[in-house]
């Protein structure tokens, strides 16, 4: 959530696990779509506000994010945490 370019969880992508990088900013994800190709690797990049995502329940083992909930307001904050 709120990946930018992706280089933060390019270490799970090395590991094998299937990244998708959920942002709001096309250029972030360009930029991480971009980045992984060069590393031989795929992103699955979507670009949604993360207080109302576009994913059923239940599509992801975890979800992850670093850096990003400072940005918003508490009653946000909460939203984004249910949608995770």
């Amino acid at each position: 959530m709120g990946s930018g370019p992706a280089h933060d969880s390019l270490h799970l992508a090395e590991n094998g696990f299937r990244v998708t990088g959920v942002d709001w900013s096309r250029n972030g994800l360009l930029a991480g779509r971009n980045l992984y190709r060069r590393e031989g690797l795929e992103l699955d990049p979507v670009r949604a506000d993360i207080r109302a995502l576009p994913f059923r329940d239940g599509s992801f083992d975890f979800v992850w994010n670093a850096g990003v909930l400072e940005h918003f307001h508490d009653e946000d904050v909460v939203r984004i945490i249910r949608e995770m």
